[in-house]
């Protein structure tokens, strides 16, 4: 039969178009990527984005200078861009360490610990304390001198005189109460107990129980990890032929992008009416109530004193409904899971919170001083082993 005509000659034309197609996109885009990896090159090393430090409130550095107050936004915008994170093999991640001007995260082995203002040597018996929680107790925000952690070092030694007070800054972005126990039991796996071990929460069990999220922050990722070693088996080589992943300069430019719109637009609300969260926040303080029991029941096995409490609401919460809802819901049974230092910090609100999360150095002075009594009380008791 013959050929129809013209059907020779349009094979070359469609060859051509579609090399000339496939030349263009991988020109597009090698010329996309040179630019996108240039953009982010030049604009963190000028430091000329601020993408957290634009939203520190300065006048909740009460305690901290002008100077130091920059240097501080320095470093959190450092470890931001960095995503300042390693693999756990207990709870998935942690802070990697970090060592800034006025930030640094230890490599305290096995599990890296943000740094507290050193002990006051007074030759007295010690009195070693554990503080867990989110990015609150961790520090966003603030010099290692005006954590949580360090404020609750210098208050409970002064309440407590006849004992040298060490707090251990367990704190990491993120955690809730589920992944604090398990830091909690391989820590005690690895190191002698401490006297004290001190869980503060609210916030991050009420974020990830409304998104319904069970699991760590990064699980997501660290499946794809496992995945990627999984290739050799079932591909018979070490790497995939073709592989893009997150080092990807146009990757790269829209997960920088997004941290910018996330630090000049901060999610004040959850997507839930009260309505719709009633049984998200029920299911959210049963989960916490069970992490209370665990933690109780491992304490009493290493004698250790366990202490919980429920944590302030932040400019961020307090006029939302949901959280409004989940918090009475809280203290109506907060003897039975928490201690209460919730109460609202003073007005203007502002001065007390460095965004709309996580308190400055005034704010979490004035919360530790809260815990610290608390604390120093219940543990002059000596029928009262194990705190509420």
């Amino acid at each position: 039969m013959p050929a129809e005509p013209g059907s020779r000659s349009s094979l070359p034309r469609v060859y051509r178009n579609v090399a000339l197609f496939v030349f263009n996109t991988l020109l597009v885009l090698t010329i996309g990527s040179l630019v996108a990896d240039f953009f982010i090159r030049r604009t963190i090393s000028s430091n000329s984005t601020r993408v957290y430090s634009a939203r520190f409130e300065a006048a909740s550095y009460g305690h901290t200078t002008p100077e130091d107050t920059q240097r501080i936004g320095a470093d959190f915008d450092q470890m931001g861009e960095r995503e300042s994170y390693q693999f756990n093999p207990w709870t998935t991640f942690m802070e990697s360490p970090f060592d800034g001007e006025k930030v640094h995260v230890d490599p305290t082995e096995p599990f890296p610990t943000r740094r507290t203002v050193p002990p006051v040597e007074n030759g007295m018996e010690e009195l070693r304390l554990w503080l867990f929680g989110g990015s609150t107790v961790f520090g966003w925000g603030v010099g290692d001198e005006n954590t949580l952690a360090s404020h609750m070092q210098i208050a409970l030694q002064e309440l407590v005189p006849n004992r040298k007070v060490v707090v251990v800054n367990h704190g990491h972005s993120y955690y809730f109460s589920s992944m604090e126990v398990a830091l909690y039991v391989a820590l005690l796996r690895e190191n002698d107990p401490p006297d004290v071990v001190v869980f503060f929460d609210g916030i991050n069990d009420l974020f990830s129980g409304l998104k319904e999220m069970e699991v760590p922050h990064f699980t997501a990722r660290a499946e794809r990890g496992w995945d990627e070693q999984r290739q050799p088996l079932y591909y018979g080589h070490e790497e995939p032929w073709f592989d893009v992943n997150a080092t990807f300069p146009p990757l790269r430019l829209a997960r920088y992008l997004k941290l910018i719109e996330a630090a000049e637009n901060p999610e004040d609300s959850v997507p839930f009416s009260e309505k719709d969260a009633s049984g998200l926040v029920l299911s959210t303080i049963e989960r916490m109530r069970k992490n209370r029991q665990m933690a109780t029941a491992v304490s009493l096995e290493y004698n250790v004193r366990p202490f919980f409490f429920l944590q302030p609401l932040g400019p961020g919460q307090e006029g939302n409904r949901v959280f409004q809802f989940a918090y009475q819901q809280l203290r109506a049974e907060v003897d039975d899971i928490f201690l209460d230092v919730s109460a609202p910090l003073p007005r203007p609100v502002e001065s007390y919170f460095v965004d709309r999360s996580h308190y400055g150095d005034l704010g979490n002075e004035i919360v530790a001083r809260r815990m610290a009594e608390r604390i120093s009380g219940l543990i002059s008791d000596p029928d009262n082993r194990l705190g509420p």
